[in-house]
């Protein structure tokens, strides 16, 4: 099994205290995992959503991973797809920063679609495992 993670970031642009000046700052929005078999070619994603409550996110990166594999495991053990987006302040950020299709409707898919991105980043991923063997 492969476990890869990516981000889905906001940009925002803040302003400094002592300088007065802005700049434009990604914060980690959205974790996402995916656990893929390359013996049978499935892929399971998992994701989590840092609300706006928690900006700046008080979930560490490592706390995002940490839930987004668990979602992904549990798609890939029950074979099913779990946790319906239905929150409004998660479809409210997810709208905000454009966020890929498959965010609107479960937060952990089994032998889920992949975006192109996804794709790459799998077919990268078994190229460097199977080169390594």
């Amino acid at each position: 099994m492969i476990t890869l993670y990516y981000y889905i970031y906001e940009f925002k642009t803040v302003i400094n205290k002592k300088t007065k000046k802005q700049t434009t700052q990604k914060f980690p929005k959205i974790t996402v995992c995916l656990l893929h078999d390359p013996e049978t070619n499935i892929t399971s994603r998992g994701f989590t959503v840092c609300s706006d409550i928690e900006i700046p996110c008080f979930i560490s990166k490592k706390e995002g991973r940490k839930k987004a594999r668990a979602r992904a495991k549990e798609a890939n053990g029950a074979k099913k797809d779990n946790y319906p987006v239905v929150q409004s302040n998660i479809l409210n950020i997810l709208d905000r920063i454009n966020a890929p299709d498959f965010c609107y409707w479960y937060k952990s898919t089994y032998d889920c679609s992949l975006t192109s991105f996804e794709s790459t980043l799998i077919k990268k991923a078994v190229g460097v495992k199977t080169n390594g063997i």
